[in-house]
């Protein structure tokens, strides 16, 4: 019972500083440090499953955009016709002239 009430409370607490906030919690309650440290240790590695998901698809998202601009640019490059490529890449006629 007591894991799940400190479990609730990481999760629904808003605090900066987390890792003090299970430190001062396991100093005041010593015989439920285990429990608390275990869920710590999973509240991390959520975040580091957070944040490698979001990684990934930020990356995703930029080499997409960038194969889009090299596309344009043998495009371009190869006489294509300008509107032809910027209908095809919704790209502005801003980004086309930073391409050329």
């Amino acid at each position: 019972m007591i894991t799940s009430l400190i479990y609730y409370i990481s999760q629904a607490g808003d605090t900066e500083d987390a890792k003090g906030f299970f430190s001062q919690l396991a100093h005041q309650a010593p015989r439920y440090q285990e429990s608390m440290m275990t869920i710590a240790q999973k509240l991390a590695q959520i975040g580091r499953q957070e944040g490698l998901r979001e990684g990934l698809e930020k990356g995703r998202n930029e080499g997409r955009q960038e194969g889009i601009y090299m596309v344009a640019r043998h495009l371009l490059h190869s006489g294509a016709d300008r509107a032809l490529v910027k209908a095809s890449t919704q790209m502005s006629d801003e980004e086309l002239d930073r391409l050329v």
